[in-house]
């Protein structure tokens, strides 16, 4: 029984050796404890024979002996002893690998958080294009980055997975591992969602280049026309006809193109009630195309108004000029020195003035239109009105 005795301590050591709660920090920390724990139990396995050789001896003795009630105590002790050993070897070694399983989800767990800190960085740009072409660019970037993310986002998935087995085999720390991979997780369903976002804001800055081109389009154009508008051509009263009929073709042109105007206009307010992230400056582009649009007809009209004008002054310049003719006439025969050389020629003088006096009544009228039409050119605020009126009161005087 000295010998069981003396087995004892000595097989205590290793156990309590693994009794050890120091947990690896790093794989190959873990690594290089299973391996430890593994040479402990070649060590045990050497001891378990020594076991099995004094249970044996225990057992003849017992058998040859009457002496029974002090052996077998021992021996019970004995087999408890070896169970301990056993157990706190088991013990040990599901330790060590469940610490070895925390250190590879770790790892793996570190490694997605590099990852998604990566693809985080991506999405940290406020570069959303300055022109159509610069922004299409942005969307295939962000579409080959999508792809990307979704041909890599398996990492997380093996994560999932691998958190799922640890916990379902009741890991000493299935909370922490929990924890951790919701924090993983969580990250990259933000990163999913900023990578929506990201692309939602792409397409309306795409929407926005869009409209700007169509916007461009259309005040260029609009500018054209508005330098043609304001040409004074009709206070020049050459071809005033000719001018008047290719203004109304402009005022056609003006009209046709109304549906420009109002697609581009109908694409921004679209834009605004989508809560575009660029509504303010789309309305102000509104508002500037709507004012420049209104002054282009305010300008077409006015030079309508304008040539209708001169056309009117042209006409009653040409009466002006008749009526001048008419008192030239009247005038050189009031200067005549011809006064008669007998009775007949006399007669004939005076039947002559009798007619022209009669006719310088009848141009009464005329002259009256004259001052009637002076006066409603001056009521009407036309352009020429001064210069009119001058002209009309230099004959009424004459």
């Amino acid at each position: 029984m000295q010998t069981s005795e003396r087995l004892r301590p000595g097989s205590q050591i290793p156990s309590k050796r693994m009794d050890s709660s120091e947990l690896p920090a790093t794989i190959s920390e873990a690594e290089a404890m299973l391996e430890l724990h593994q040479e402990r139990k070649a060590e045990i396995d050497g001891r378990l024979e020594a076991f099995k050789n004094l249970k044996y001896f225990g057992m003849r003795l017992s058998a040859n002996y009457s002496e029974q009630e002090d052996i077998t105590p021992s021996l019970a002790r004995l087999e408890e002893l070896r169970r301990t050993l056993l157990a706190a070897w088991e013990e040990r070694r599901s330790r060590l690998d469940q610490a070895h399983q925390l250190q590879l989800f770790k790892e793996q767990a570190d490694q997605a958080d590099s990852w998604l800190a990566s693809k985080e960085a991506f999405l940290h740009n406020d570069d959303l294009g300055d022109s159509l072409s610069s922004v299409e660019m942005l969307l295939r970037k962000h579409e080959a980055f999508e792809k990307m993310v979704t041909a890599q986002a398996g990492r997380v998935e093996e994560l999932e997975r691998l958190s799922l087995e640890i916990v379902a085999d009741h890991h000493y720390d299935s909370a922490g591992i929990t924890q951790r991979l919701q924090a993983v997780v969580s990250r990259k369903d933000r990163l999913k969602e900023s990578s929506m976002a990201r692309r939602r804001r792409l397409q309306e800055s795409k929407q926005l280049q869009q409209f700007l081109r169509n916007m461009y389009e259309v005040e260029g154009w609009i500018h054209q026309k508005q330098q043609v508008a304001s040409d004074e051509n009709y206070r020049d009263p050459t071809n005033l006809q000719s001018k008047i009929q290719k203004h109304a073709a402009f005022e056609s042109e003006l009209s046709a193109n109304r549906g420009r105007v109002a697609a581009v206009t109908n694409e921004g307010e679209k834009l605004i009630g989508a809560g575009h992230f660029a509504g303010m400056e789309i309305q102000t582009r509104l508002d500037e195309l709507d004012a420049a649009w209104r002054q282009l007809q305010d300008t077409s009209q006015l030079k309508r108004d304008r040539l209708n004008d001169a056309y009117q002054a042209l006409v009653f310049s040409a009466t002006l000029e008749e009526q001048e003719t008419w008192m030239d006439e009247v005038e050189q025969q009031l200067q005549s020195e011809d006064h008669g050389k007998d009775l007949s020629s006399v007669e004939h003088l005076l039947k002559r003035h009798t007619l022209l006096e009669g006719d310088v009544h009848n141009h009464g009228e005329p002259m009256d239109q004259i001052k009637m039409a002076a006066s409603t050119f001056q009521e009407s605020n036309h352009f020429m009105r001064d210069e009119i009126q001058d002209r009309a009161r230099e004959i009424i005087s004459r």
